[in-house]
Formats: C-alpha cells, sequence, structure tokens
C-alpha cells in the first residue's frame, strides 16, 4: 500500500479498509493497513476515525454497512464533525435519536440483570449458609488398656489421657475464648495459667455435666456410670446436665465431686487428691484405701477382670506407694504388703488367703 494520508472519504469508499475494520480481510491486506496505520500519526487518527463511523454506522443498520451508504453517511455528518476534534461521531438527528435509546436501553437492561444476579446470588448465599452451617472438624484421641497419651499445649499446659479413655475437640479449640473437650473415660488435666482472668480456660464435657477449669491441677473420671471431678490445686467447677438452672459447685483443693445423670445434686467429699492422680506418675499412691477401689484401679487401667476367693478381702486397706512399672510389678508388690496369694491367669487377677 503507497505510505500516503487517505482522508477519511477515500477510507470510507475503500472496500479494503471495510475488510480490514469489520475483521474480514486476509493476512497481506490486513498487514498493509496495519503497515499503513502505523506509518504516522496522521494516519492513525484518520483510520481511527473512520473506523468509528464504519461501526456505528454497522451497529445502527443492523448489516454491513457498503461504500456507497458509508460515504453518505458521511456527507451528512461532515458540517458536525468538521473543526472539531472529531474524538466522538455525532449522527444525524433521526439517525442518532434511534441509536441513542438502544443503546441507552441496554445499558439499563445490563444494569437492571446485573442488580437482580446480584440480589439472587446474596439471597442463595444466606439460604445455603442457613442450610449448611459451617462445619469444624473434631479430632478425636483414644487409648487401649494399657496404654496412657499425654496432650502438650503452647502454653505448657499438660493433658494426660488415661487407659481405655477417650478425648474429643474441634480442630480449632486452642483459638477459642473457651478451651471445649469431651471426655468419655478419664483424664489428668495441669493446666499453666488463664488468658482471661475470670473467665473459665477450659470446659470439659462428660455425659454427666459440665466442669470449668480455671487454671489448675484436676482429675476428672467418667468411669462406673458418673463423672468423679478430683481437685488437687486452683479452681473449678462442677455442674450436673439433669435438668435446667442446675447449681454450680465451686471445688477447694482436696475435694471431689461425683454428679450423675440420675442425681441433681453433685455429691461433695474431702479426698486426698494424690490417690485420684498418682495414676499418672510413676507411682500408685494408696492411703488407706480399701482394697475394693484398687481391684476397681486394676480394671481401668489394665482391663483386667479381679476374682477375690474371700469377699471380705475386698475391706482390707492399702496404705503406700507402689511404683507403676508393669501389672506383675505391682500385684507382686500389694501381694507382700498385704500378705496375701494373688496371680493371674490370662486376663483375671485371683486374690485368696
Amino acid at each position: 500500500m503507497e505510505e500516503k494520508s487517505h482522508s477519511i472519504d477515500r477510507l470510507l469508499g475503500d472496500e479494503s479498509f471495510h475488510r480490514w475494520v469489520l475483521g474480514k480481510s486476509s493476512g497481506e491486506e490486513a498487514a498493509k493497513w496495519e503497515t499503513w496505520v502505523q506509518a504516522s500519526p496522521d494516519n492513525m487518527v484518520q483510520a481511527d476515525k473512520a473506523a468509528k463511523i464504519l461501526r456505528e454506522l454497522k451497529i445502527v443498520a443492523r448489516h454491513p454497512v457498503g461504500e456507497q451508504d458509508a460515504l453518505r453517511q458521511w456527507s451528512k455528518l461532515k458540517h458536525n464533525i468538521h473543526g472539531s476534534d472529531n474524538s466522538s461521531l455525532m449522527l444525524p438527528f433521526e439517525t442518532r435519536n434511534a441509536y441513542t435509546h438502544w443503546h441507552a436501553a441496554i445499558r439499563y437492561a445490563a444494569v437492571i440483570l446485573i442488580i437482580m444476579l446480584a440480589g439472587y446470588a446474596y439471597w442463595q448465599h444466606k439460604i445455603s449458609a442457613r442450610k449448611t452451617p459451617s462445619k469444624v472438624a473434631m479430632v478425636e484421641m483414644s487409648t487401649k488398656y494399657g496404654q496412657q497419651k499425654i496432650i502438650k499445649l503452647s502454653d505448657g499446659s499438660r493433658i494426660h489421657l488415661a487407659p481405655n479413655s477417650h478425648l474429643r475437640y474441634a480442630e480449632n479449640w486452642l483459638q477459642q475464648p473457651v478451651r471445649k473437650l469431651h471426655l468419655d473415660g478419664e483424664a489428668y488435666f495441669d493446666i499453666k495459667g488463664v488468658r482471661q482472668p475470670g473467665k473459665p480456660e477450659f470446659e470439659i464435657r462428660t455425659d454427666d455435666g459440665v466442669i470449668h477449669d480455671i487454671g489448675t491441677q484436676f482429675n476428672v473420671s467418667t468411669f462406673h456410670n458418673h463423672t468423679s471431678v478430683v481437685l488437687k490445686r486452683g479452681v473449678v467447677t462442677v455442674q450436673s446436665n439433669t435438668g435446667k438452672d442446675q447449681p454450680v459447685v465451686r471445688l477447694k483443693p482436696g475435694q471431689m465431686a461425683v454428679i450423675n445423670s440420675n442425681k441433681s445434686d453433685a455429691e461433695i467429699t474431702q479426698v486426698n487428691p494424690e490417690v485420684y492422680t498418682s495414676w499418672s506418675t510413676n507411682l500408685l499412691v494408696f492411703d488407706h484405701t480399701p482394697l475394693q477401689q484398687f481391684v476397681q484401679t486394676l480394671k481401668d487401667l489394665y482391663g483386667v477382670d479381679v476374682v477375690a476367693k474371700d469377699p471380705s478381702l475386698l475391706q482390707r486397706e492399702l496404705t503406700g506407694n507402689i511404683e507403676k512399672q508393669n501389672l506383675g510389678t505391682i500385684l507382686k508388690a500389694v501381694s507382700k504388703v498385704l500378705n496375701i496369694n494373688i496371680y493371674k491367669r490370662g486376663q483375671t487377677v485371683y486374690l485368696a488367703n
């Protein structure tokens, strides 16, 4: 293509230019027009103006515009764009009016459609949120007979899970204002601090009630169809879930609270906390402990059956510390202290004079 200036008249009357603007030119033809447009700023301005006229005329007519149509419309428009910056096309009144109304209608329809779609999406989101509330993943930890596990927290707190026990808590429980746990079995809690003074640090739920801890050491057991809470140090509150408006019991160190789903009131007794918490250490501590309670400890920790050939043996008391190495070591120690015969066959322990 010759590198010379084209007037808008010539461009509108050039069939090759029409094809290029409408994207129908061949590769070679398109390359020539691209080269011509880039040759000078004036070429770029003229081509842009002519292209705008062609496109807008095509929109109004709703069909391809021929050279004669384009030139005829252009002659009507010349006086409007002459001497101006020609940055926008001024159509004849009857054409411009139809185009303006059509274009405005499209814009308004688009805006209304967007608003309707946004409202519908928001409505669907609200319904979905009500129907499918977000679920937090749950973490579960279990132990078998003879097995114990320790959970160490970043603040130095420790939760010691006893044998044959199950602990369940939300995956994000450490980020909650109240750290909630559900216990089935037994666990010893050693909580180091209080993040929000006056508010519970931990909430332990059992089938019998709720225990709130405020920076302390305590033991919780749900064995034997009730929940027992023994406080070693600090403060805990205990509340039964037998009904609404149940009283909240505040324990003192050395007290044990027993709550039962069949009783509304908590039973409070004074105890030696070491007897109930020593299972989490290397020693088992007994303080005038009936052998009946020792038998129950064996069942809870090791899952064995215990048979007393003489039922009166269960009334004898045991005092002292026994190193908790394994079940065999414990049985030998108790046999020596009480001077009775204790032996194990399979999963059954026998007591005899």
